[in-house]
């Protein structure tokens, strides 16, 4: 049974990134890539936390009041973080949008959860928001963080991100509102459902608090890792596993620059943990099988015989049933032969450093599963739902069995 740690203690979830700050102000916190210098930019504790100090001001000074909801359409970056840092801290409750939604759901799910506030990335995605068939009633200001565009749409105000967060530079921290209460709304995380309109989710800061001690205690994290995030935050899944579990582990969080350079990335970041989902494993893995297959008979055949016999070595490992494929007294000669041959170019392919990848939102081929594990590169599955916050159960690094979800966290 693992032991209690810091983390047991929290209530909401800004107690985790105030611990943070005062055990680590000086690590590194995220990591993102500067388009406009063209590097990867480090950001420690400390200067997150100034950031969303600056925020928390300026939200302040427009009015709103605890419970208010606020909503984000952001793609995964240090402005999302920051964006639903603040609101959090100022007892708000943050409406995370789908990047990929439609304007038309966009303008719905702000309708229906009764937003006063939008933070999005430039006046056209606003502009196709507002030209939509639905109304937002309640919203009164937009905020943009790629520009700064200033004006109205009808008696709804928008402004740039630097003019907005000047507004509230004269405020002292000593005005800003309380924190929020355990049984405070933590977000309003929209989920399809089966049918009609999409159905918000209402979850409080002791669902997703207990949701993360949870997570910690599985999940764990130690000097020098760093999570690699490229799912949406928008998703319970990515906010609670990647964003929410670092801050309260003060581990750092790389953002990907996208699915379609994610291959670059895990070279850049060379990072020991992330969660995705099947599609992305089985995208390399076909990739990979495509080399293999332009490869002579005899390497194919020494490349299948090592993921056979590493299959064997994670089975016994984990207690799993062992395949009688093979010849297994040959393994010990095989894995000490070869298996680096074999596995280092895949493990490279992930940066060569990750310990583990959280998979979830749909089942893994256990074909793939059974290469990855069986070269060294351990797939943790597992099952959540929005309306647990999400986690419900994962696979444990000990009697990991890839073709299950795991154990009840």
């Amino acid at each position: 049974m693992t032991a209690r740690s810091y983390i047991d203690d929290f209530t909401t979830l800004p107690q985790m990134l105030e611990h943070t700050l005062r055990t680590k102000p000086d690590a590194e916190g995220y990591r993102y890539f500067d388009y406009d210098k063209e590097k990867w930019i480090s950001v420690s504790w400390r200067e997150f936390g100034e950031r969303v100090m600056r925020w928390r001001k300026a939200l302040h000074r427009l009015g709103l009041k605890r419970g208010d909801r606020v909503a984000m359409l952001l793609i995964n970056s240090l402005d999302a973080l920051t964006f639903d840092q603040a609101a959090l801290a100022n007892a708000l409750t943050p409406v995370p949008l789908h990047a990929i939604d439609t304007p038309e759901s966009a303008a719905y799910i702000m309708s229906d959860s009764g937003c006063r506030f939008l933070v999005t990335t430039a006046k056209a995605r606003w502009n196709a928001i507002f030209n939509s068939d639905t109304p937002v009633p309640t919203l009164e200001q937009v905020v943009f963080t790629a520009e700064e565009e200033e004006g109205t749409s009808g008696d709804i105000r928008y402004c740039g991100a630097q003019k907005f967060l000047a507004t509230g530079d004269e405020v002292n921290e000593s005005d800003l509102p309380p924190g929020p209460q355990a049984e405070s709304l933590a977000a309003i995380v929209y989920t399809s459902g089966t049918t009609g309109r999409p159905k918000g989710v209402m979850l409080t800061h002791r669902a997703v608090v207990s949701n993360v001690q949870d997570i910690a205690k599985t999940v764990i994290l130690e000097e020098g890792d760093i999570f690699l995030s490229y799912l949406p935050l928008s998703h319970t899944f990515e906010r609670t596993v990647t964003y929410y579990n670092c801050v309260a582990q003060a581990t750092p969080l790389a953002f990907s620059r996208g699915v379609m350079q994610l291959a670059d990335d895990f070279k850049s970041i060379r990072p020991t943990h992330m969660c995705t989902v099947p599609r992305v494993l089985e995208q390399f893995y076909a990739k990979l099988q495509t080399g293999y297959a332009k490869m002579s008979s005899s390497e194919r055949f020494l490349i299948e015989a090592v993921v056979a016999a590493g299959w064997r070595r994670f089975c016994r490992d984990n207690g799993l049933p062992q395949e009688a494929d093979g010849v297994p007294a040959l393994d010990p000669l095989l894995l000490s032969l070869y298996r680096t041959r074999v596995a280092d170019p895949v493990k490279e392919l992930f940066g060569g450093r990750i310990k583990y990848i959280i998979s979830g939102g749909a089942a893994l081929n256990i074909s793939v599963a059974k290469f990855y594990c069986g070269l060294g590169l351990n797939i943790r599955q597992a099952y959540g739902l929005t309306e647990y916050s999400p986690v419900i159960s994962i696979c444990r690094e000990i009697g990991n069995h890839p073709s299950t979800v795991g154990e009840p966290v």
